[in-house]
C-alpha cells in the first residue's frame, strides 16, 4: 500500500545533483519545487557528477526518492532553446507568483511539461546520450 500511495503522488520534474552518494545514489535538488533529497540509484553515484541536471519522474519516500522510468539529460544547449524556455514559461510560474512561495504542478500539467519535454529531446537527438549500466 505504501508503494502505491508512493506512486500516486510521484512528482515529474528537472532535477540536479548537488552531489553523489558512494554505494547510495546522489543527493538532488529539485530545480522547480527547490526541495533536495537522497536518489537512491547505484549506477548514478558512479555516473554523476555535481550539476547534472535530468528530467524524471520520482517516486518519494520518507528518506529517500526513485526513479520512474526512463530519465531525460538536460544539457545547456537543450536548456537555452527557444521552444525549452516557452515551455518553462507557460507552466512554471516565477516566484513571485507563488502565494507561499511552495511551487506545485497539477497532473494536468505534469503531463504536458513531460510530453513537450520528451518531443523537444526526441526531435534534437538528446535521448540518443542516453547510456545506462
Amino acid at each position: 500500500m505504501a508503494l502505491l500511495e508512493a506512486m500516486v503522488a510521484s512528482r515529474y520534474s528537472l532535477y540536479m545533483i548537488q552531489e553523489t552518494v558512494p554505494a547510495k545514489g546522489a543527493m538532488v535538488t529539485d530545480m522547480l519545487r527547490q526541495d533536495s533529497f537522497l536518489l537512491a540509484d547505484r549506477a548514478l553515484s558512479r555516473s554523476g557528477t555535481p550539476g547534472m541536471m535530468f528530467a524524471m519522474r520520482l517516486i518519494f519516500f520518507d528518506d529517500f526518492a526513485i526513479q520512474s522510468g526512463a530519465a531525460i539529460p538536460i544539457y545547456a544547449e537543450l536548456a537555452e532553446m527557444p521552444e525549452f524556455l516557452h515551455l518553462m514559461q507557460k507552466l512554471v510560474p516565477s516566484p513571485e507568483q507563488l502565494p507561499d512561495g511552495t511551487f506545485r504542478m497539477t497532473s494536468a500539467q505534469e503531463a504536458k511539461f513531460a510530453q513537450g519535454l520528451m518531443a523537444i529531446s526526441l526531435r534534437e537527438g538528446y535521448t540518443e546520450r542516453i547510456a545506462y549500466e
